[in-house]
């Protein structure tokens, strides 16, 4: 991710956050505070957390990348979410699954390098978009298995297939990196875009295909040997913005109403 700059001053917990948000009303929040980051109109910044109907919604106000890293805990690999400047994402079932797994860290850490996926024909108005990046150990054999909460990896034969849960939908691979448990080399995918095409480097704009799949043919075909599979993925990820909230559109800097919640919303934890 880069160069990390600020960490959140006090570290919220899973449970920390569902559980205040659980039976509060739409656009009520819990904000936190990274560093000493302030603005001259505004005054201090924090990352917030919204309800927004049933779901909730992290909400980056910062000009850089907001990441939510969730360590590896009790059978749940660990798990990074990039949200990309002034960008809202929903987070709802990657901190549910992990309370019920009895999971309860996380940091909040704000720096790095924005993944601008308008550079590779990625960027998309009517969504929101976030990177999500798990690392995780598969066995080698037909199947299916989760890596962290929202991504998955399927094997057929010497086929993988990247997968991801909904709501979420997969536009394109960052960086694949596929290892086994003996001499062989490991294999590596970059830059890769979902099209319904076999993985290739992006060269041209997405055809309006965001399955919740992407193939990579003969990616094992190096590996049969292997019993285990070590796999590290970096996927860009979307979610249509009118599912969640009109306004919230990437490919622009967040508008005040963005932020209306701030004004009409109850902070939760002042």
């Amino acid at each position: 991710m880069g160069f990390i700059q600020d960490i959140a001053s006090v570290l919220p917990t899973i449970m920390g956050v569902i559980t205040p948000l659980f039976n509060a009303k739409t656009n009520d929040y819990l904000r936190y505070s990274l560093g000493n980051d302030t603005n001259d109109v505004n005054g201090k910044r924090y990352i917030a957390f919204r309800k927004e109907g049933d779901k909730i919604m992290a909400c980056n106000p910062f000009n850089e990348p907001v990441a939510l890293v969730f360590p590896e805990r009790n059978g749940i690999n660990g798990e990074t979410v990039t949200i990309p400047a002034t960008d809202h994402w929903p987070v709802t079932s990657m901190m549910v699954e992990r309370a019920c797994a009895n999971v309860d860290d996380f940091q909040i850490l704000k720096g790095g390098i924005q993944d601008d996926g308008s550079a590779n024909g990625l960027a998309d108005n009517e969504n929101l978009e976030a990177t999500i990046s798990a690392t995780g150990k598969v066995a080698n054999a037909d199947g299916q298995s989760k890596i962290g909460t929202a991504l998955g990896i399927k094997i057929n034969g010497n086929d993988l297939s990247v997968i991801v849960n909904p709501p979420y939908s997969l536009d394109g691979i960052a960086s694949l990196e596929i290892s086994g448990d003996s001499d062989q080399p490991c294999r590596l995918f970059k830059n890769t875009l979902n099209d319904g095409s076999t993985p290739s480097p992006v060269q041209s704009k997405r055809n309006n295909v965001s399955p919740l799949e992407m193939k990579f043919p003969d990616a094992l075909d190096s590996l049969k040997d292997s019993k285990k599979l070590f796999v590290s993925v970096s996927a860009r990820c979307s979610c249509p913005a009118s599912h969640l909230k009109a306004q919230a559109k990437r490919g622009r800097k967040a508008q005040e109403s963005d932020w209306d919640f701030l004004k009409t919303g109850r902070c939760l934890n002042e």
